[in-house]
């Protein structure tokens, strides 16, 4: 086998030579670029756009593949649309770096099967035609140098369009071609390989879902080893995640070594049902108020709070009068189903004021007839819930308790005439009947009359 010396990136660029050699990874087609162009010489044209193409899935690399095999596909494979720039494919060949990355090595007679744990790379020239030339920059290089495309200002390496900032760039010592060496990773696309996981579908319960791969199959049979990938798990927004929440997510099962690409599998966490969450404050004393009650609670699943508006929300039913009202929690995000509770509403006192006012009657009136005084010039009420009615319970001086009466239903109170000038207590208990929503009230009051 052939074998080729690969030292240090830092070497400093030397005298001009003409051997270059690009190491790019990449999964499809390669595309390098030295960016832009400039005129070196009056009828030399310096390169600094190299742009190749390369149908990697064509090269059909498996563990069943032939070294030689590959480099035969290879050869009609690699293209390049670049002015100035023709492809060598006699000088193509496949090749692979020790464990150390101290030596590359050829493929030797090819007769060799394809290792799935080593990475190959594609080595390709490039030749410059009459009238073109290479940057003095990548010229610098020695045969040995392996240079970062990063540390070249005057180069850019693009593959299939896309920029490959980790092509390896170097030069051949050899003056006498003006030659460019490409060499690029290859692997074989597992993106269409039939992946079935240990478990898919769950059920949310906070923990992170990432089943195992149980098997991975290529279309035409191949069955990969764990060795072969390495799975990652992704949300439907393609960013890496570790599942947990409701929703749906997918493994990647992605190709290492002679393997590349992306394998899906889809994963499935349903919502977990909130008809088993408990509540706890609907046994709290709800007093009628006028208004809906929506009375202050805390939502539990398995000893887990749940937030109000994030996980389940609420609805109320005949929660404003006095009665048994519902409160339903409806689950939301990583719960789904409903979860029904009641509480009470009861009866609140009776706002019911009462003030009196003091009421003067004139003897000489009272000498001729009885006299009625209206409630509203006695008693003032507010507020009263309910039917309101009045009793006279007593009179200061129990013997003229006799002259005074007053109306239950509606607090007028009647003098009868024959009474002497004074004044005149009168105790009289007013009461609302309270309603549905509200408690039945009592007041007493004191109703001065002043007969003058």
């Amino acid at each position: 086998m052939k074998m080729m010396k690969r030292t240090g990136r830092d070497t400093k660029m030397k005298l001009a030579e003409k051997w270059l050699a690009v190491f790019c990874i990449a999964a499809a087609a390669v595309v390098f670029v030295f960016t832009g162009a400039r005129t070196a010489y009056a009828d030399t044209h310096i390169i600094t756009t190299v742009s190749l193409t390369c149908d990697i899935e064509s090269l059909k690399l498996t563990p069943a593949s032939t070294e030689s095999a590959v480099r035969g596909r290879l050869w009609s494979a690699l293209a390049t649309d670049t002015e100035g720039v023709v492809v060598d494919t006699s000088d193509s060949t496949l090749l692979y770096w020790n464990e150390t990355w101290d030596q590359i090595y050829g493929i030797g007679d090819g007769t060799s099967p394809v290792d799935e744990g080593r990475q190959y790379y594609l080595s390709y020239t490039l030749d410059a035609k009459d009238g073109y030339d290479w940057p003095d920059a990548v010229k610098g290089f020695k045969t040995e140098d392996t240079i970062p495309v990063a540390e070249v200002p005057e180069i850019r390496v693009y593959f299939n369009g896309v920029r490959c900032t980790e092509a390896l760039l170097g030069f051949n010592s050899n003056n006498t071609w003006n030659l460019l060496k490409v060499r690029i990773p290859v692997f074989n696309d597992i993106s269409s390989a039939s992946v079935v996981l240990n478990a898919s579908a769950f059920t949310y319960d906070g923990s992170v879902k990432t089943p195992a791969v149980k098997s991975a199959t290529l279309a035409n049979g191949t069955a990969l080893k764990a060795s072969n990938y390495t799975v990652r798990y992704f949300n439907i927004d393609n960013k890496e995640v570790q599942p947990s929440a409701a929703g749906k997510y997918y493994a990647g099962v992605e190709g290492k070594g002679i393997y590349g690409g992306m394998a899906k599998a889809a994963i499935t966490i349903a919502p977990a049902s909130i008809a088993g969450a408990d509540i706890v404050g609907t046994s709290s004393v709800n007093y009628y108020t006028g208004k809906a009650i929506t009375p202050k609670m805390a939502v539990t699943m398995g000893g887990k709070a749940l937030k109000n508006g994030t996980d389940y929300v609420a609805s109320y039913k005949n929660n404003v009068n006095v009665g048994k009202a519902t409160v339903t929690i409806t689950g939301k995000g990583n719960y789904t189903g409903t979860r029904t509770a009641t509480f009470d509403i009861i009866k609140t006192d009776n706002p019911m004021k009462v003030s009196v006012k003091t009421v003067s009657l004139k003897k000489s009136k009272l000498k001729k007839k009885t006299q009625k005084i209206s409630r509203a010039k006695a008693i003032v009420i507010t507020g009263a819930q309910g039917k309101v009615t009045y009793k006279l319970l007593s009179v200061k001086k129990k013997s003229y308790k006799k002259y005074f009466s007053v109306n239950k239903k509606s607090g007028k109170i009647t003098v009868k005439k024959g009474l002497k000038k004074g004044t005149y207590k009168l105790k009289i208990k007013v009461t609302a009947a309270g309603t549905n929503n509200y408690n039945r009230a009592e007041k007493s009051v004191t109703v001065k009359v002043k007969v003058k």
